[in-house]
């Protein structure tokens, strides 16, 4: 059984670490996370999440359930529950099936988001929908990826494009 504690923060030297304290069996240990302290800010010791990310691992290889103290997003439980820990099982035998007890985090405040620079998925989108509409319109075969972005991706570009 592992156990995870509440995270704690702590500046020194320009360097930002996020600590919790975990329990394997009888013993104790910390786990750590250091970066420079600019990005310290974004550091959330109130939830378990990067220490359960860190220790799936052992615990898959190890057969230990774990306990989390902290709450844990709820979109970072699920993914863990319902699709890494079950994957993990299927193409190793070996690998134990982890079961893991935590209370659901509320979500996070938002992070102001620069609305002049956008990337990633919504970029991506927004280059999948024009390829789309360039092929519909000009009668001509163009390679379109086939994987969908998240739906909250979809359903925000389909607003916006309402909007306009």
């Amino acid at each position: 059984m592992i156990t995870l504690h509440q995270g704690y923060v702590s500046d020194k030297d320009g360097v930002s670490t996020l600590a919790t304290e975990i329990d394997i069996g009888d013993k104790g240990r910390e786990v750590r996370l250091s970066v420079d302290s600019e990005y310290g800010k974004f550091f959330s010791p109130e939830r378990a999440d990067y220490a359960l990310v860190g220790m799936l691992a052992y615990a898959l290889r190890n057969k230990h359930d774990i306990i989390c103290e902290a709450p844990v997003t709820d979109e970072l439980l699920y993914n863990i529950q319902e699709i890494l820990i079950p994957t993990f099982v299927r193409s190793n035998p070996r690998n134990y099936h982890v079961k893991i007890q935590a209370d659901v985090a509320p979500p996070l405040e938002k992070l102001p988001i620069d609305k002049t620079r956008r990337g990633g998925w919504y970029r991506y989108l927004l280059r999948r929908r024009q390829l789309l509409y360039r092929a519909e319109t000009s009668g001509h075969k163009i390679r379109v990826p086939k994987f969908d972005a998240p739906l909250h991706f979809q359903q925000r570009l389909n607003q916006q494009r309402l909007r306009s």
